[in-house]
């Protein structure tokens, strides 16, 4: 009888130990970004930027655009050399064309240690 009480306490306390949150899954407290990302990254592809002092101008979802112009119902702020930013209903996103690359403690591009 205590052996069969022991053996189902200690089953229980498997099971809950098995319930407890994977330790790989994001906190439960996830900051919002400033503008969501629905209304504004998901029908955004930028695929070119052209960049130079006389002319800056950038591919976004097919059409060549240049800053001051409007695309998909948003204004193109400026256009930089590794990204654009854009407007809408006065607040602005910056879209990169590349991933930003990590640096290590001197502030140069490499290796993070």
């Amino acid at each position: 009888m205590l052996r069969g009480i022991v053996l189902l306490l200690l089953m229980v306390a498997v099971s809950a130990f098995s319930q407890e949150r994977d330790p790989t899954q994001p906190p439960f407290t996830v900051s919002q970004p400033a503008v969501e990302m629905d209304s504004w990254g998901q029908n955004i592809k930028l695929s070119q930027i052209f960049y130079s002092e006389q002319r800056q101008s950038a591919r976004i979802n097919g059409e060549w655009v240049k800053p001051g112009e409007n695309i998909d119902g948003f204004r193109v702020n400026s256009v930089n050399p590794n990204s654009v930013i854009l407007e809408k209903n006065n607040e602005r996103v910056e879209i990169t064309l590349f991933k930003p690359i990590k640096q290590n403690e001197k502030g140069n591009p490499g290796a993070v240690q």
